[in-house]
């Protein structure tokens, strides 16, 4: 199992609390990712606020 699937439920519940849509993605070689689709300036800043907390970058 990915080690990086584990998080999928936080940053659905971040995404979630931001009410922002993203798309996930599961390549072959098991790297899940997900894009995401802000429709304000202020889900944007949240995002970058949340991955800042996380140290993931993007």
């Amino acid at each position: 199992m990915n080690k990086y699937r584990e998080y999928v439920p936080d940053v659905m519940g971040a995404l979630t609390s931001l009410k922002m849509t993203a798309e996930f993605i599961l390549q072959s070689d098991k790297l899940t990712y997900f894009v995401s689709k802000p429709t304000s300036d202020t889900q944007l800043k949240g995002m970058k606020e949340y991955l800042n907390r996380k140290d993931w970058w993007y």
